[in-house]
């Protein structure tokens, strides 16, 4: 059975996909449902979605600025609430590729 996690999900979604499959990084539907099946009830599948894209984009991060976490201080957060959805890197709003991509070269010129 196949569900579309986009529905009531952030218009910026399609754009942190479109980060991570150029890295060849993909959330499958069984990562979803691994996820689900922890839940009593019936839970977003959407929010469950974003989380994982979420911590993927913060993953490849880490990978591609070639630090481990917790190597530098460096502020990587989010807030999922289905379309009010964000992801930060040190308090900027990535919302595109090129966003993600500029915070990487410039935290790798920062560190390295």
């Amino acid at each position: 059975m196949s569900f579309n996690y986009t529905e009531d999900t952030s218009p910026t979604l399609a754009d942190w996909e479109s980060i991570l499959n150029a890295f060849n990084c993909n959330i499958t539907e069984d990562e979803v449902w691994e996820v689900a099946r922890q839940y009593n009830d019936v839970p977003h599948f959407g929010n469950i979605y974003q989380e994982l894209i979420l911590e993927a984009l913060k993953q490849l991060f880490w990978r591609l600025v070639e630090l481990d976490e917790g190597e530098i201080d460096i502020n990587i957060s989010y807030d999922i609430n289905a379309i009010s959805t964000h992801f930060y890197i040190e308090g900027d709003f990535i919302c595109s590729k090129s966003d993600f991509l500029n915070k990487v070269d410039s935290i790798k010129t920062m560190y390295h």
